[in-house]
């Protein structure tokens, strides 16, 4: 899937406003600002986002899918 291109920010934040928009049983729109980015997450707050979450622990490794073998990744 290397030929599928990321996202841009504008991409994440049309897609947090449609989630508020749709999703209106849920009580709160989570983003988690590590991947997104301080400046996008607090632009998020402004389209739906109403809970940023980010604790970042020293054993947390983010890595592009698939993961190399010699690695082990933590989610949380």
């Amino acid at each position: 899937m290397s030929h599928i291109k990321e996202v841009s920010a504008i991409e994440d934040l049309k897609n947090y406003a449609v989630s508020r928009i749709y999703l209106d049983n849920f009580n709160h729109i989570k983003a988690y600002w590590p991947l997104i980015g301080r400046s996008t997450a607090q632009l998020s707050q402004a389209f739906g986002v109403d809970d940023l979450d980010g604790t970042i622990d020293d054993s947390t490794q983010f890595t592009a899918w698939p993961a190399p073998k010699n690695k082990i990744l933590l989610y949380y």
